[in-house]
């Protein structure tokens, strides 16, 4: 175990190190590959450094790099990261889609977060209309 911290560390140090050249283009999907290692690691610290990486970059629209992303983060349990990420996924002009919402409907009610579900059930509903018998419909192709 900690043998694979050092690693980790190692890797998230080279990372910065990448960062810091001018050629590195800031990706999504690298922070979510390496948010998806940490987290299935336990190392919630070093997820939450991650995010804090992700921030301060420019990346462009990419709602099913975010996506994928709001979905790490609440399969690991991150709630208030999820919701960080989500206001970061809008601030950054990528539209939520269905998916985006559905994931967080569902995510936040499966971590017993009911208001926050609800919250994101009337966002939902404010972009798209009346998703009820969308989430509906996605619970009946599920069963």
């Amino acid at each position: 175990q900690p043998y694979q911290k050092e690693q980790i560390c190692e890797v998230r140090n080279v990372f910065e190190e990448i960062r810091k050249e001018h050629w590195y283009k800031p990706r999504l999907f690298w922070y979510v590959d390496l948010i998806t290692v940490l987290a299935r690691k336990g190392l919630r610290s070093e997820v939450g450094k991650a995010c804090s990486y992700l921030k301060r970059e420019q990346l462009e629209p990419d709602t099913d790099g975010f996506n994928l992303l709001l979905k790490t983060l609440l399969d690991a349990e991150f709630t208030q990261l999820t919701m960080d990420c989500f206001r970061l996924m809008k601030l950054w002009d990528t539209e939520p889609d269905r998916t985006t919402y559905i994931t967080l409907v569902k995510g936040l009610e499966s971590l017993g977060e009911m208001d926050l579900s609800a919250k994101m059930r009337l966002e939902a509903e404010s972009d798209y209309g009346a998703l009820w018998d969308f989430f509906d419909e996605e619970e009946t192709t599920e069963t």
